[in-house]
């Protein structure tokens, strides 16, 4: 059974206008089009108070959902009918609603039915026709892939794998699977495990989320709010530790929401919260005060990869840097001051290199006597006129 889909030409440059779709059953059967599914993707969605008509409309209201992903949007139509709603072989049925632009110019991906009487979609999609759009392609139409390194779908770090799985460049909307490798001699804990990647497209927050990879919690999602090109990070939950053995593999699926054509994901990576090795620590160690000072004692470390954090601590105390791996890190120890006194170190830069990623280092910070700041009192008497004739 076969029905085709056309959409009438639209204005591309338009921020709001009639849609018709018209609907040919090719078949040699009547088609009941009572709740009909209809769904497409857009830089836009269908005004639920604008106008909608056509032979295939019902006669009771359409139902309208849709899900938003930036200015991009998962439209779907059902057609409602007080009993079946029959298109005859060889017959066409028209379907129109007004479309709000979210983005110019408009852009629609290739156009889905599916029949309340079948499991699956019976139909041709198609694309809206007659001009052209910057549309999804057709589906024969293969544009070239991206030039993306091998490397990015097949990333080890840190003892760890991590890869995708192959991409329609062509699909606004598909399934994919991210699969984590442990490398590690030791079992890992995936809890707060922070999947990474740059790509034309986005984690759709409503799709479902499967997988062994999985936590008890929902995942949590982040963007940089890039358009088209995104930096995703999906962050896993779990209420407690989440372990992964040596050598085993998890996986996670979720559907990916397009923002460009072609799809392409780089920069691929994954980032564990107890990662086995980032367990170095540097302890620093700071003098005690003999008298109670406001200013507090603060180390700026600069990491391997050329990051820069500042960390405070406290007088007589041990400031313990962690999640540490191996390289060479540079302390700074600043002077500080404020209107009352200064404080400077005897030494103000340490160099410290952590040989493996659970190696510890020591450092003792010294410092120079304080510098107190003088300070006078001004005081003034009023003076007393007196006022003779």
């Amino acid at each position: 059974m076969t029905i085709s889909i056309h959409a009438s030409a639209f204005d591309v440059n338009s921020w709001y206008q009639k849609i018709t779709l018209t609907f040919i059953n090719e078949s040699g059967n009547a088609v009941d089009m009572n709740h009909a599914a209809i769904s497409f993707t857009a830089s836009g969605h269908i005004d639920p108070w604008g106008n909608s008509g056509g032979t295939l409309k019902g006669n009771l209201p359409l139902t309208l959902n849709e899900s938003s992903y930036g200015t991009l949007e998962t439209n779907n139509i059902i057609i409602n009918n007080s009993d079946a709603l029959l298109l005859q072989p060889g017959e066409r049925g028209t379907l129109s609603f007004s479309l709000a632009a979210t983005q110019v110019p408009v852009k629609m991906s290739a156009i889905t039915l599916t029949l309340a009487s079948s499991s699956s979609e019976d139909t041709e999609s198609e694309t809206p026709s007659d001009q052209e759009t910057p549309a999804i392609p057709a589906a024969d139409e293969q544009p070239a892939e991206p030039d993306v390194p091998e490397k990015d779908n097949d990333l080890q770090e840190r003892g760890l794998t991590l890869n995708v799985s192959e991409l329609n460049a062509a699909s606004w909307y598909q399934r994919v699977t991210f699969t984590l490798t442990n490398l590690y001699a030791q079992a890992i804990d995936l809890n707060q495990l922070q999947l990474n990647f740059t790509a034309s497209a986005h984690p759709d927050p409503y799709s479902p989320f499967q997988g062994t990879m999985l936590g008890n919690q929902a995942v949590t999602l982040a963007s940089d709010g890039g358009w088209p090109i995104e930096k995703n990070t999906i962050t896993i939950n779990h209420d407690g530790a989440l372990m992964l053995a040596a050598g085993d593999t998890a996986e996670l699926q979720c559907y990916l929401a397009a923002t460009q054509m072609p799809v392409a994901i780089s920069d691929l990576s994954a980032t564990l919260a107890h990662d086995p090795a980032r367990q170095g620590k540097i302890c620093v160690h700071f003098p005690a005060m003999t008298q109670t000072v406001a200013l507090k004692p603060v180390i700026e470390l600069l990491f391997p990869a050329g990051e820069t954090r500042r960390f405070v601590g406290d007088w007589g105390e041990v400031l313990t840097i962690g999640d540490l791996s191996a390289g060479t890190y540079r302390l700074t120890v600043p002077v500080l001051a404020n209107d009352e006194m200064q404080i400077a170190p005897v030494e103000s830069s340490f160099t410290v290199t952590l040989q493996s990623g659970d190696a510890a280092a020591q450092v003792q910070v010294s410092c120079l006597p304080i510098v107190r700041y003088a300070s006078a009192r001004l005081m003034m008497t009023p003076l007393r006129l007196v006022m003779r004739n």
